[in-house]
Order: structure tokens, then C-alpha cells, then sequence
């Protein structure tokens, strides 16, 4: 297991190699509460249930096997990992999206209806796409993570599969009774003027995530403080963040289920 520094108080371009000592598939969610607030260091990855049932969306069989299943792993030893740089081109094969065109339009339209209706503020609605690879998935999540050096990234081989993921945002983190979010909303490349990242558009819809992150973070703490508009910098692209504050004194579990 190879995660991004950033999970451990490190600068987001470093990496460690995690020994796991022990692994649990399919946990509960009535089960996280005996790991989250245990004294042993886990990993802990949670699937959630895809929003797409609630809209009548018909899954291909193949495609939930892994979905859904909340894993936890029991970490023995941490060392700092070295980042194997590759310059090998990857060969990596498309072969299909997972919502064709037709259906993806029709859910972007049932969407724009939830909304206005209230039922919800905004949707991500993200697709699966399915390659043909070839290649050593260690040797993709390094050319991934060197062309683009996101602070949340982790490599796990599971043997019969991979998990490779990589992420700018952070939704939530505690240092005792301090929590903070740090929610993204707003991006341009790096070509474009970065006074386009301050346009109306994008910061009536960074408005409304941050509105969002603070109302859910006042359920669970007080004394929240918000610092607006920070803009970061990445290889190709720049986000605009900002970081709600406060203090907490529930338990990880507690914390963790009600903001989610």
C-alpha cells in the first residue's frame, strides 16, 4: 500500500509505503465505529450506495462487483516510499463508457428537476469509463501521481484487483478537537487568466458548496471561522478552495456519520 504524504502531515509531493498487517472486506457501517475510534492506525475506505438507483438506472452486472463494500485496513508499519519515476508511455485501451450518451442526458435533465425543486443543491454525476490495460497498475498510479502531484493519492493491491485514486479536496480533517473541510469549487487550466477563476459563475457555485460544507460542519462543532477564495496551484490547472473551521468534542464515528 502507497499513499500521498498529505494523509500523514507530509508535503502532498511525498510518498509512503504502509505494511498492512490485517484486511476487512465488507464492513459494516454499524462495524466502523469499533475502527474509527480505536488507537491503531487504519485506512479506511467507504463506497457509497450510487445515487443513479434512485433515478431508474439500470446497472451492468459486471460493473458492481466492487461497489458498495466498505474496506478497512489495519496498518502495521509506516516508512517513506521512493517515487519510482517512469517514463514509459502507458498503453491503455478504451473500450466503453458505463452511461452512454442517451442515459446521461436523461439524468442531467431529472437532475436539473430535483434541483429545482429542492430536493438537493448539486449533484456530481460522474461516469465509469472501462479500459484494456496491459500495464503494471504501480507503473500507472506513479505516472498518474508524477504528472500530477494531487495530496490525497493512495495505490492498493489487493491481489485480485487495484485500487488507484487521487484527489485535491479535503472534505474533512480533525488534529484533536480542531476539524477543518476544505471544499473545492472553481477550475481553469493553467493557460487561461486566473481572473477567470473569480468570474460570477464560478463563485456563486464555490459560494454555495462552501454555504454547504459550513451548514454541515455547524451540526457537528462551534466557533466556525470560514477563509474564502485561496487559490492553489497544480502541474496543469488552478483550484479556487476555501476552509471552514471548528471544534468538535464527538468521537471520530459520531463525527464522521453526521457530516456525511
Amino acid at each position: 500500500m502507497i499513499i500521498s504524504g498529505t494523509f500523514l502531515g507530509d508535503k502532498k509531493d511525498s510518498l509512503y509505503a504502509l505494511k498492512v498487517k490485517r484486511i476487512y472486506f465488507n464492513v459494516d457501517e454499524s462495524e466502523l465505529e469499533k475502527f474509527l475510534n480505536n488507537e491503531k492506525i487504519y485506512f479506511i475506505i467507504l463506497f457509497f450506495e450510487n445515487t443513479l438507483k434512485s433515478f431508474n438506472f439500470k446497472y451492468k452486472k459486471k460493473s458492481c462487483n466492487l461497489y458498495l463494500r466498505n474496506i478497512v485496513l489495519e496498518v502495521e508499519d509506516i516508512e517513506k516510499s521512493i517515487i519510482e519515476k517512469n517514463n514509459k508511455q502507458l498503453n491503455l485501451e478504451f473500450i466503453s463508457w458505463e452511461i452512454e450518451k442517451a442515459d446521461y442526458i436523461r439524468l442531467i435533465n431529472i437532475i436539473k428537476k430535483e434541483i429545482e425543486l429542492g430536493t438537493f443543491y448539486q449533484v456530481n454525476l460522474t461516469n465509469r469509463a472501462t479500459f484494456y490495460n496491459t500495464e503494471n497498475p504501480k507503473d500507472i498510479f506513479f505516472s498518474f501521481f508524477l504528472s500530477q502531484k494531487v495530496p490525497f493519492a493512495y495505490f492498493l493491491n489487493f491481489n485480485s484487483f487495484f485500487l488507484i485514486s487521487g484527489s485535491m479536496e479535503l472534505f474533512l480533517k480533525r488534529k484533536k478537537n480542531l476539524i477543518i473541510s476544505g471544499p473545492i469549487k472553481g477550475t481553469i487550466s493553467k493557460k487561461e487568466n486566473i481572473k477567470n477563476l473569480f468570474s460570477e459563475k464560478e463563485l456563486s457555485e464555490h459560494l454555495m458548496i462552501v454555504d454547504i460544507m459550513r451548514n454541515d460542519i455547524n451540526k457537528v462543532g462551534r466557533e466556525i471561522k470560514v477563509d474564502l477564495f485561496k487559490v492553489k496551484k497544480y502541474s496543469t490547472l488552478y483550484h479556487l478552495v476555501s476552509y471552514i473551521y471548528g471544534e468538535t468534542s464527538l468521537d471520530n464515528y459520531l463525527l464522521i456519520k453526521n457530516v456525511l
